[in-house]
Protein backbone atom coordinates (compact mmCIF):
# COMPACT_ATOMS: atom_id res chain seq x y z
CA UNK A 1 0.00 0.00 0.00
CA UNK A 2 2.49 2.11 1.23
CA UNK A 3 4.66 1.31 -2.15
CA UNK A 4 1.43 1.92 -3.91
CA UNK A 5 1.07 5.88 -2.01
CA UNK A 6 5.05 7.05 -3.37
CA UNK A 7 4.22 5.98 -6.97
CA UNK A 8 1.15 8.24 -6.86
CA UNK A 9 2.81 11.10 -5.10
CA UNK A 10 5.47 11.04 -7.52
CA UNK A 11 3.22 10.64 -10.58
CA UNK A 12 1.47 13.89 -8.91
CA UNK A 13 4.35 15.93 -8.45
CA UNK A 14 5.71 15.23 -12.28
CA UNK A 15 2.23 16.29 -13.29
CA UNK A 16 1.74 19.74 -10.98
CA UNK A 17 5.59 20.69 -12.60
CA UNK A 18 4.06 19.68 -16.16
CA UNK A 19 1.42 22.70 -15.43
CA UNK A 20 3.14 24.64 -13.56
CA UNK A 21 2.17 27.99 -14.87
CA UNK A 22 -1.46 27.20 -14.29
CA UNK A 23 -0.78 25.38 -11.09
CA UNK A 24 0.55 28.82 -10.05
CA UNK A 25 -2.00 30.64 -10.95
CA UNK A 26 -4.61 28.51 -9.35
CA UNK A 27 -2.47 29.08 -6.22
CA UNK A 28 -2.71 32.93 -5.95
CA UNK A 29 -6.15 32.56 -6.38
CA UNK A 30 -6.99 30.29 -4.37
CA UNK A 31 -4.47 31.86 -1.37
CA UNK A 32 -6.49 35.32 -2.08
CA UNK A 33 -9.86 33.87 -1.96
CA UNK A 34 -9.70 32.01 0.78
CA UNK A 35 -8.24 34.65 2.80
CA UNK A 36 -9.92 38.18 1.61
CA UNK A 37 -11.81 38.14 4.92
CA UNK A 38 -9.05 38.44 6.55
CA UNK A 39 -7.41 41.20 8.74
CA UNK A 40 -4.09 40.98 6.46
CA UNK A 41 -6.35 40.26 2.92
CA UNK A 42 -8.74 43.41 3.97
CA UNK A 43 -6.34 45.72 4.36
CA UNK A 44 -4.75 45.05 1.15
CA UNK A 45 -8.11 44.13 -0.68
CA UNK A 46 -7.58 40.59 -1.32
CA UNK A 47 -11.38 40.20 -2.71
CA UNK A 48 -10.54 42.98 -5.79
CA UNK A 49 -7.16 41.11 -7.13
CA UNK A 50 -7.99 39.28 -10.20
CA UNK A 51 -4.55 38.67 -11.42
CA UNK A 52 -0.78 38.42 -10.42
CA UNK A 53 -0.30 41.75 -11.86
CA UNK A 54 -3.07 43.26 -9.36
CA UNK A 55 -1.34 41.29 -6.60
CA UNK A 56 1.87 43.17 -6.63
CA UNK A 57 0.49 46.25 -6.81
CA UNK A 58 -1.51 45.64 -4.31
CA UNK A 59 0.61 43.54 -1.87
CA UNK A 60 3.98 45.45 -1.05
CA UNK A 61 6.56 43.49 -0.87
CA UNK A 62 7.52 41.71 3.32
CA UNK A 63 9.51 40.38 5.82
CA UNK A 64 9.52 38.95 8.85
CA UNK A 65 8.91 42.07 10.74
CA UNK A 66 5.87 42.75 8.95
CA UNK A 67 4.35 39.95 10.30
CA UNK A 68 5.79 39.86 14.01
CA UNK A 69 2.52 41.65 15.71
CA UNK A 70 0.10 39.78 13.71
CA UNK A 71 2.17 36.60 15.10
CA UNK A 72 2.03 37.63 18.50
CA UNK A 73 -1.44 38.05 18.61
CA UNK A 74 -2.53 35.04 16.76
CA UNK A 75 -0.42 33.17 19.94
CA UNK A 76 -2.79 35.36 21.85
CA UNK A 77 -5.82 33.86 20.70
CA UNK A 78 -7.05 35.98 18.10
CA UNK A 79 -8.27 34.44 15.10
CA UNK A 80 -8.59 35.73 11.06
CA UNK A 81 -5.74 37.63 11.28
CA UNK A 82 -3.58 36.37 7.85
CA UNK A 83 -5.04 33.32 7.26
CA UNK A 84 -8.78 31.85 7.66
CA UNK A 85 -7.41 28.58 8.69
CA UNK A 86 -5.76 27.83 12.26
CA UNK A 87 -2.86 27.25 12.77
CA UNK A 88 -1.88 23.50 14.19
CA UNK A 89 1.76 23.42 14.18
CA UNK A 90 4.27 26.37 15.54
CA UNK A 91 7.43 26.33 13.93
CA UNK A 92 10.13 27.59 16.26
CA UNK A 93 13.19 28.81 13.96
CA UNK A 94 16.51 30.08 15.42
CA UNK A 95 16.67 32.45 12.39
CA UNK A 96 19.82 33.57 10.47
CA UNK A 97 20.97 36.22 13.83
CA UNK A 98 20.20 33.43 16.19
CA UNK A 99 16.78 35.32 17.24
CA UNK A 100 14.13 32.30 17.94
CA UNK A 101 10.71 33.38 16.06
CA UNK A 102 7.39 31.45 15.45
CA UNK A 103 5.94 30.71 12.54
CA UNK A 104 2.18 29.58 12.46
CA UNK A 105 1.48 26.19 10.09
CA UNK A 106 -1.68 25.17 9.23
CA UNK A 107 -3.51 21.87 8.70
CA UNK A 108 -3.11 22.39 4.72
CA UNK A 109 0.79 22.74 4.88
CA UNK A 110 1.40 20.13 7.05
CA UNK A 111 -0.46 18.01 4.18
CA UNK A 112 1.70 18.97 1.59
CA UNK A 113 4.75 18.37 3.62
CA UNK A 114 4.03 14.75 3.99
CA UNK A 115 2.64 14.45 0.66
CA UNK A 116 5.79 15.88 -0.48
CA UNK A 117 8.62 15.39 1.40
CA UNK A 118 7.78 11.94 2.67
CA UNK A 119 5.64 10.15 -0.04
CA UNK A 120 7.80 11.79 -3.11
CA UNK A 121 10.78 11.42 -1.56
CA UNK A 122 10.23 8.12 -0.58
CA UNK A 123 9.07 7.40 -4.49
CA UNK A 124 12.08 9.46 -6.06
CA UNK A 125 14.69 7.03 -3.74
CA UNK A 126 12.47 4.01 -4.60
CA UNK A 127 12.34 4.28 -8.59
CA UNK A 128 16.52 5.56 -8.89
CA UNK A 129 17.36 2.04 -6.50
CA UNK A 130 14.72 -0.38 -8.33
CA UNK A 131 17.05 -3.11 -7.66
CA UNK A 132 16.09 -3.42 -3.88
CA UNK A 133 12.56 -3.81 -2.05
CA UNK A 134 10.98 -1.60 -0.20
CA UNK A 135 11.88 -3.30 3.28
CA UNK A 136 15.80 -2.86 2.04
CA UNK A 137 15.07 0.21 1.18
CA UNK A 138 12.81 1.82 4.14
CA UNK A 139 12.67 -1.07 6.30
CA UNK A 140 15.14 0.33 9.04
CA UNK A 141 15.63 4.16 9.63
CA UNK A 142 18.76 5.49 11.70
CA UNK A 143 16.49 9.05 11.96
CA UNK A 144 18.92 11.79 13.25
CA UNK A 145 16.03 13.75 14.21
CA UNK A 146 14.69 15.29 17.42
CA UNK A 147 11.50 15.45 17.62
CA UNK A 148 10.56 17.35 20.97
CA UNK A 149 7.01 17.18 22.68
CA UNK A 150 6.62 20.98 23.26
CA UNK A 151 3.45 23.10 23.38
CA UNK A 152 2.39 26.56 23.13
CA UNK A 153 0.31 27.54 25.75
CA UNK A 154 -2.75 26.92 24.68
CA UNK A 155 -1.38 23.14 23.68
CA UNK A 156 -0.83 24.01 20.02
CA UNK A 157 2.23 21.67 18.84
CA UNK A 158 5.50 23.48 18.18
CA UNK A 159 8.76 22.71 17.24
CA UNK A 160 10.81 22.39 14.47
CA UNK A 161 9.38 22.18 10.48
CA UNK A 162 11.41 18.77 9.91
CA UNK A 163 9.49 16.56 12.18
CA UNK A 164 6.19 18.12 12.08
CA UNK A 165 4.29 15.27 10.02
CA UNK A 166 5.82 12.52 12.60
CA UNK A 167 4.57 15.15 15.35
CA UNK A 168 1.28 15.06 13.97
CA UNK A 169 1.35 11.21 13.49
CA UNK A 170 2.22 10.82 16.81
CA UNK A 171 -0.46 12.91 18.17
CA UNK A 172 -2.89 10.76 16.23
CA UNK A 173 -1.46 7.12 17.55
CA UNK A 174 -0.47 6.88 14.56
CA UNK A 175 3.18 6.61 14.45
CA UNK A 176 4.90 3.38 13.72
CA UNK A 177 8.19 3.21 15.34
CA UNK A 178 9.19 -0.38 13.83
CA UNK A 179 10.88 1.14 11.24
CA UNK A 180 13.30 3.28 13.41
CA UNK A 181 16.35 2.41 15.07
CA UNK A 182 15.59 4.46 18.37
CA UNK A 183 12.26 3.65 20.42
CA UNK A 184 9.27 6.20 20.22
CA UNK A 185 10.51 7.63 23.54
CA UNK A 186 13.71 8.63 22.28
CA UNK A 187 12.65 9.48 19.09
CA UNK A 188 9.64 11.92 20.65
CA UNK A 189 11.67 13.47 23.88
CA UNK A 190 9.77 15.53 26.63
CA UNK A 191 11.75 18.70 26.91
CA UNK A 192 15.04 20.12 25.14
CA UNK A 193 18.49 18.33 25.87
CA UNK A 194 21.21 16.79 24.15
CA UNK A 195 19.72 13.25 22.20
CA UNK A 196 22.61 12.59 20.52
CA UNK A 197 24.23 9.43 22.36
CA UNK A 198 21.10 8.02 22.85
CA UNK A 199 19.72 7.92 19.01
CA UNK A 200 23.79 7.05 18.48
CA UNK A 201 23.86 3.92 20.68
CA UNK A 202 20.46 2.53 19.00
CA UNK A 203 21.73 2.48 15.64
CA UNK A 204 24.90 1.32 16.25
CA UNK A 205 23.33 -1.44 18.00
CA UNK A 206 21.25 -1.90 15.21
CA UNK A 207 23.37 -4.20 11.73
CA UNK A 208 19.92 -3.90 9.90
CA UNK A 209 20.26 -0.03 9.18
CA UNK A 210 18.94 0.39 5.52
CA UNK A 211 18.58 4.14 5.58
CA UNK A 212 20.10 7.70 7.67
CA UNK A 213 18.06 10.04 7.30
CA UNK A 214 19.20 13.81 8.26
CA UNK A 215 18.50 17.60 7.90
CA UNK A 216 21.18 19.25 6.73
CA UNK A 217 24.70 18.31 5.73
CA UNK A 218 26.67 20.16 8.66
CA UNK A 219 24.79 18.49 11.71
CA UNK A 220 25.60 15.22 9.35
CA UNK A 221 28.97 15.26 9.67
CA UNK A 222 28.97 15.98 13.22
CA UNK A 223 27.42 13.35 14.05
CA UNK A 224 29.39 10.98 11.80
CA UNK A 225 32.47 12.62 13.35
CA UNK A 226 30.99 12.06 16.92
CA UNK A 227 31.33 8.43 16.27
CA UNK A 228 34.33 8.33 14.65
CA UNK A 229 36.36 10.28 17.49
CA UNK A 230 34.44 8.23 20.60
CA UNK A 231 34.41 4.83 18.44
CA UNK A 232 36.39 3.16 21.38
CA UNK A 233 34.19 3.91 24.31
CA UNK A 234 31.32 3.49 22.08
CA UNK A 235 32.04 -0.20 21.20
CA UNK A 236 32.96 -0.79 25.08
CA UNK A 237 29.66 -0.07 25.73
CA UNK A 238 28.18 -2.00 23.15
CA UNK A 239 29.82 -4.92 24.95
CA UNK A 240 29.38 -4.22 28.45
CA UNK A 241 25.81 -2.68 27.93
CA UNK A 242 26.75 0.34 30.26
CA UNK A 243 26.84 3.95 29.41
CA UNK A 244 30.30 5.53 29.79
CA UNK A 245 30.15 8.39 32.55
CA UNK A 246 31.97 10.63 29.65
CA UNK A 247 28.94 10.52 27.66
CA UNK A 248 27.17 13.82 28.57
CA UNK A 249 23.50 13.03 29.27
CA UNK A 250 20.46 13.30 32.18
CA UNK A 251 20.38 10.91 34.90
CA UNK A 252 16.90 10.09 33.76
CA UNK A 253 18.29 9.00 30.10
CA UNK A 254 21.11 7.37 32.07
CA UNK A 255 19.01 5.45 33.49
CA UNK A 256 16.89 4.66 30.84
CA UNK A 257 19.97 3.28 28.45
CA UNK A 258 21.47 1.23 31.14
CA UNK A 259 18.24 -0.23 31.24
CA UNK A 260 17.30 -0.70 27.73
CA UNK A 261 20.89 -2.17 27.20
CA UNK A 262 22.01 -5.78 27.46
CA UNK A 263 25.68 -6.49 27.17
CA UNK A 264 26.15 -7.28 23.65
CA UNK A 265 29.41 -8.79 22.70
CA UNK A 266 28.21 -10.05 19.45
CA UNK A 267 27.87 -7.01 17.59
CA UNK A 268 31.03 -5.36 19.92
CA UNK A 269 33.05 -7.94 17.79
CA UNK A 270 31.83 -6.83 14.67
CA UNK A 271 32.43 -3.06 15.12
CA UNK A 272 35.80 -3.89 17.09
CA UNK A 273 36.97 -5.83 13.68
CA UNK A 274 36.65 -2.32 11.91
CA UNK A 275 40.17 -0.98 10.80
CA UNK A 276 40.81 2.08 13.19
CA UNK A 277 42.69 4.21 11.33
CA UNK A 278 41.13 3.73 8.21
CA UNK A 279 37.26 3.94 10.31
CA UNK A 280 36.54 7.21 8.52
CA UNK A 281 36.64 5.68 4.66
CA UNK A 282 33.69 4.42 4.30
CA UNK A 283 32.72 4.38 7.35
CA UNK A 284 28.52 4.22 7.22
CA UNK A 285 28.77 1.33 5.44
CA UNK A 286 31.34 -0.76 7.05
CA UNK A 287 29.24 -0.46 10.41
CA UNK A 288 26.06 -0.70 8.37
CA UNK A 289 26.65 -3.24 5.06
CA UNK A 290 22.89 -3.09 4.45
CA UNK A 291 23.00 0.41 4.15
CA UNK A 292 21.33 1.38 0.85
CA UNK A 293 20.77 5.23 0.94
CA UNK A 294 21.51 8.41 2.79
CA UNK A 295 18.91 11.21 3.20
CA UNK A 296 20.31 14.53 4.01
CA UNK A 297 20.59 18.44 2.55
CA UNK A 298 23.75 19.10 0.76
CA UNK A 299 24.79 20.68 -1.60
CA UNK A 300 26.99 24.82 -2.37
CA UNK A 301 25.78 25.81 1.07
CA UNK A 302 27.48 23.09 2.79
CA UNK A 303 31.07 23.18 0.79
CA UNK A 304 32.86 22.75 3.73
CA UNK A 305 31.25 19.45 4.49
CA UNK A 306 31.34 18.12 1.31
CA UNK A 307 34.37 16.40 1.58
CA UNK A 308 34.18 14.77 4.55
CA UNK A 309 30.58 13.78 3.86
CA UNK A 310 31.72 12.11 0.51
CA UNK A 311 34.31 10.13 2.61
CA UNK A 312 31.67 8.68 4.86
CA UNK A 313 30.05 7.80 1.93
CA UNK A 314 32.41 6.41 0.23
CA UNK A 315 29.88 5.47 -3.10
CA UNK A 316 26.24 5.02 -0.94
CA UNK A 317 24.26 7.02 -2.83
CA UNK A 318 23.25 10.59 -1.39
CA UNK A 319 19.38 12.17 -1.77
CA UNK A 320 19.78 15.86 -1.35
CA UNK A 321 15.99 15.61 0.21
CA UNK A 322 14.38 19.48 0.00
CA UNK A 323 14.75 22.62 -0.38
CA UNK A 324 12.63 23.90 2.87
CA UNK A 325 12.36 26.88 5.30
CA UNK A 326 10.66 27.80 8.50
CA UNK A 327 8.37 29.71 6.75
CA UNK A 328 7.82 27.07 3.85
CA UNK A 329 8.40 24.19 1.94
CA UNK A 330 9.80 25.46 -0.98
CA UNK A 331 11.48 22.47 -2.99
CA UNK A 332 12.48 18.60 -3.42
CA UNK A 333 15.55 17.35 -4.81
CA UNK A 334 13.85 15.60 -8.29
CA UNK A 335 16.55 13.33 -8.50
CA UNK A 336 19.26 10.76 -6.32
CA UNK A 337 22.89 11.78 -6.33
CA UNK A 338 22.61 15.68 -7.28
CA UNK A 339 23.26 17.81 -4.75
CA UNK A 340 22.41 21.22 -6.22
CA UNK A 341 19.24 20.80 -7.69
CA UNK A 342 15.79 21.50 -6.16
CA UNK A 343 12.06 21.46 -8.39
CA UNK A 344 10.48 24.47 -7.05
CA UNK A 345 6.68 23.05 -5.86
CA UNK A 346 4.20 25.00 -7.69
CA UNK A 347 1.11 24.00 -5.32
CA UNK A 348 3.17 25.07 -2.21
CA UNK A 349 3.79 28.61 -2.97
CA UNK A 350 3.23 31.39 -5.22
CA UNK A 351 6.68 32.38 -6.00
CA UNK A 352 8.59 35.08 -7.65
CA UNK A 353 12.00 36.23 -8.49
CA UNK A 354 13.73 39.55 -8.19
CA UNK A 355 16.91 39.47 -9.96
CA UNK A 356 19.83 39.54 -8.58
CA UNK A 357 21.10 43.17 -10.03
CA UNK A 358 18.00 44.66 -8.39
CA UNK A 359 18.10 42.77 -4.63
CA UNK A 360 19.11 46.08 -2.93
CA UNK A 361 16.67 48.06 -4.64
CA UNK A 362 13.52 45.70 -6.05
CA UNK A 363 12.44 46.86 -9.73
CA UNK A 364 11.01 43.92 -11.00
CA UNK A 365 9.08 40.98 -9.80
CA UNK A 366 9.23 38.03 -12.23
CA UNK A 367 6.94 34.90 -12.34
CA UNK A 368 7.61 31.18 -13.13
CA UNK A 369 7.36 32.24 -16.60
CA UNK A 370 10.11 34.93 -16.54
CA UNK A 371 12.47 33.05 -15.13
CA UNK A 372 15.90 32.06 -16.68
CA UNK A 373 18.10 29.23 -16.55
CA UNK A 374 21.57 30.58 -15.60
CA UNK A 375 20.41 33.87 -13.88
CA UNK A 376 20.20 34.19 -9.84
CA UNK A 377 17.78 35.48 -8.02
CA UNK A 378 15.79 36.54 -4.77
CA UNK A 379 13.31 34.17 -4.08
CA UNK A 380 9.64 36.08 -3.04
CA UNK A 381 7.30 33.76 -1.75
CA UNK A 382 3.14 33.58 -0.87
CA UNK A 383 2.60 31.01 0.94
CA UNK A 384 -0.12 28.92 2.64
CA UNK A 385 0.89 29.74 5.82
CA UNK A 386 -0.36 33.44 5.96
CA UNK A 387 3.13 35.19 4.75
CA UNK A 388 2.47 37.15 1.39
CA UNK A 389 5.42 38.60 -0.79
CA UNK A 390 7.84 37.57 1.74
CA UNK A 391 11.55 38.16 0.96
CA UNK A 392 12.85 34.84 1.93
CA UNK A 393 16.20 35.92 1.72
CA UNK A 394 17.76 32.92 -0.15
CA UNK A 395 19.35 33.98 -3.61
CA UNK A 396 18.68 31.04 -5.72
CA UNK A 397 20.10 30.36 -9.47
CA UNK A 398 18.02 28.70 -12.23
CA UNK A 399 19.55 25.76 -13.25
CA UNK A 400 16.82 24.47 -15.03
CA UNK A 401 13.35 23.15 -15.51
CA UNK A 402 11.03 20.07 -14.67
CA UNK A 403 8.13 20.58 -17.17
CA UNK A 404 8.00 24.23 -16.07
CA UNK A 405 9.18 24.87 -12.76
CA UNK A 406 12.42 26.26 -12.28
CA UNK A 407 14.71 23.73 -10.66
CA UNK A 408 17.65 26.30 -8.61
CA UNK A 409 20.37 25.58 -6.59
CA UNK A 410 20.67 27.98 -3.42
CA UNK A 411 23.88 30.20 -3.56
CA UNK A 412 24.10 32.26 -0.46
CA UNK A 413 21.93 33.96 1.83
CA UNK A 414 21.68 37.44 1.11
CA UNK A 415 21.25 38.99 4.55
CA UNK A 416 24.03 37.23 5.41
CA UNK A 417 26.54 39.69 3.82
CA UNK A 418 29.79 40.95 5.72
CA UNK A 419 30.27 44.69 4.15
CA UNK A 420 32.68 46.95 5.59
CA UNK A 421 33.14 49.32 3.05
CA UNK A 422 29.80 48.53 1.01
CA UNK A 423 31.85 45.64 -0.83
CA UNK A 424 29.33 43.49 -0.12
CA UNK A 425 31.21 39.76 0.17
CA UNK A 426 28.36 36.89 0.34
CA UNK A 427 28.76 33.58 1.60
CA UNK A 428 29.14 31.97 -1.53
CA UNK A 429 32.00 33.99 -2.00
CA UNK A 430 33.15 32.88 0.74
CA UNK A 431 32.94 29.42 -0.03
CA UNK A 432 34.45 29.28 -3.03
CA UNK A 433 37.51 31.40 -1.01
CA UNK A 434 37.66 28.47 1.30
CA UNK A 435 37.98 26.35 -1.65
CA UNK A 436 40.95 27.88 -3.11
CA UNK A 437 42.91 28.91 0.52
CA UNK A 438 42.45 25.14 1.10
CA UNK A 439 43.61 24.14 -2.78
CA UNK A 440 46.77 26.61 -2.01
CA UNK A 441 47.76 26.05 1.73
CA UNK A 442 46.47 22.99 2.26
CA UNK A 443 44.71 23.48 5.24
CA UNK A 444 42.06 21.91 5.60
CA UNK A 445 39.22 23.78 7.19
CA UNK A 446 36.87 21.69 9.91
CA UNK A 447 34.95 24.94 10.70
CA UNK A 448 35.39 28.32 9.79
CA UNK A 449 33.38 32.20 9.73
CA UNK A 450 34.24 35.61 9.57
CA UNK A 451 34.03 38.92 11.14
CA UNK A 452 34.97 42.51 10.34
CA UNK A 453 37.59 43.55 12.71
CA UNK A 454 37.73 47.83 13.50
CA UNK A 455 40.57 47.82 16.47
CA UNK A 456 43.29 48.59 13.99
CA UNK A 457 43.92 52.05 12.16
CA UNK A 458 41.90 50.26 9.06
CA UNK A 459 39.14 47.55 9.12
CA UNK A 460 40.24 44.38 8.15
CA UNK A 461 38.31 40.87 7.51
CA UNK A 462 39.36 38.37 10.05
CA UNK A 463 38.76 34.33 9.24
CA UNK A 464 38.47 32.09 12.54
CA UNK A 465 39.30 28.87 10.92
CA UNK A 466 39.11 25.17 13.16
CA UNK A 467 40.95 22.72 11.30
CA UNK A 468 43.59 20.20 11.93
CA UNK A 469 46.25 21.17 10.10
CA UNK A 470 49.26 23.14 11.43
CA UNK A 471 49.20 27.55 10.62
CA UNK A 472 51.30 28.27 7.64
CA UNK A 473 53.42 31.66 7.61
CA UNK A 474 51.89 33.11 4.58
CA UNK A 475 47.96 32.19 5.41
CA UNK A 476 46.66 35.29 5.79
CA UNK A 477 48.02 36.64 2.30
CA UNK A 478 46.57 33.76 0.56
CA UNK A 479 43.34 34.28 2.36
CA UNK A 480 43.68 37.92 1.39
CA UNK A 481 44.58 36.85 -2.33
CA UNK A 482 42.10 34.18 -2.72
CA UNK A 483 39.02 36.49 -1.18
CA UNK A 484 40.07 39.34 -3.82
CA UNK A 485 40.26 36.74 -6.80
CA UNK A 486 36.18 35.62 -5.39
CA UNK A 487 34.87 38.95 -4.69
CA UNK A 488 35.27 42.63 -7.21
CA UNK A 489 34.05 44.20 -4.36
CA UNK A 490 36.63 43.28 -2.07
CA UNK A 491 39.43 43.56 -4.69
CA UNK A 492 38.41 47.03 -5.05
CA UNK A 493 38.67 48.33 -1.49
CA UNK A 494 41.72 46.15 -1.29
CA UNK A 495 43.03 47.92 -4.11
CA UNK A 496 42.51 51.64 -2.95
CA UNK A 497 44.10 50.73 0.49
CA UNK A 498 41.04 51.10 2.23
CA UNK A 499 40.62 47.66 3.80
CA UNK A 500 43.83 46.17 5.36
CA UNK A 501 45.20 42.54 4.59
CA UNK A 502 42.59 39.89 5.90
CA UNK A 503 43.88 37.65 9.08
CA UNK A 504 43.35 34.39 9.30
CA UNK A 505 43.33 33.23 13.73
CA UNK A 506 43.12 29.62 14.22
CA UNK A 507 40.71 28.56 17.05
CA UNK A 508 41.47 25.25 19.19
CA UNK A 509 39.77 22.32 18.35
CA UNK A 510 35.93 21.70 19.36
CA UNK A 511 35.63 25.62 19.21
CA UNK A 512 32.79 25.27 16.89
CA UNK A 513 31.03 21.94 18.77
CA UNK A 514 31.24 23.85 22.33
CA UNK A 515 29.35 26.87 20.30
CA UNK A 516 26.81 24.70 18.99
CA UNK A 517 26.23 23.37 22.37
CA UNK A 518 25.73 26.57 24.53
CA UNK A 519 23.55 27.60 21.51
CA UNK A 520 21.79 24.57 22.32
CA UNK A 521 21.47 25.38 26.07
CA UNK A 522 20.07 28.45 25.63
CA UNK A 523 16.96 26.52 23.67
CA UNK A 524 18.00 27.36 20.14
CA UNK A 525 17.00 23.87 18.78
CA UNK A 526 19.98 22.11 17.01
CA UNK A 527 18.83 19.86 14.16
CA UNK A 528 17.64 23.55 12.55
CA UNK A 529 20.39 25.23 13.50
CA UNK A 530 21.80 27.47 10.66
CA UNK A 531 25.64 27.40 10.12
CA UNK A 532 27.43 30.27 11.59
CA UNK A 533 29.62 32.23 8.83
CA UNK A 534 29.36 35.43 9.71
CA UNK A 535 29.83 36.87 13.07
CA UNK A 536 27.08 39.31 14.30
CA UNK A 537 27.30 39.94 17.44
CA UNK A 538 30.05 41.03 20.01
CA UNK A 539 28.83 38.08 22.08
CA UNK A 540 29.84 36.07 19.53
CA UNK A 541 33.31 37.57 18.94
CA UNK A 542 34.49 37.66 22.20
CA UNK A 543 33.62 33.50 21.96
CA UNK A 544 35.91 32.88 18.97
CA UNK A 545 38.78 35.16 20.31
CA UNK A 546 39.01 33.68 23.51
CA UNK A 547 38.76 30.14 21.21
CA UNK A 548 41.59 31.82 19.28
CA UNK A 549 43.77 32.96 22.65
CA UNK A 550 43.42 29.28 23.49
CA UNK A 551 45.01 28.18 20.60
CA UNK A 552 47.81 30.70 20.46
CA UNK A 553 48.89 29.27 24.26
Amino acid sequence: MRNVEMKGAVAAFRTVCDHAYDEQDRFLARILRDNAQTEYGKKHGFAAIRNAEAYRQAVPLSTFADYDSYITRTIGGERGLLTAEEPVFYNISAGSTGAPKYIPLCREDVRKQHRYLDMTVHGIIRDALPEYSEEELFGCVFDMGDYYLTYMPDGTMNGVRSGVSFREAQRLGRFDASHFTAPEEVMFPGKLEDMLYPKIRFALENEHVTAIHGLFAHRAVGLFDYIARHWDRLVDDIETGSVDSGFKMSPEWRAYLEEKFKPNPQRAAQLRALDRETLREGMLGKIWKRLRYVRVISGNMFTVYSGKLATYLAGIPLHSYAYAASESNIGIAPRIGVTDEYALLPDVCYFEFIPEAQIGRPKDCLTFRDAREGERYELVITTLNGLYRYRLGDVVEVTGFLGGAPTVRVCYRKDLVISILDERVNTAQFDDTMRVFSERTGIRATHYCVASDHSGERPKYVLYLESGDAPRVDESEIFDRCLGENSLGYKSVRALDELDRAEVRHVETGTFERFQNLRSEKGIRMEQAKLLRVINSEEQRQYFEAARRKADE
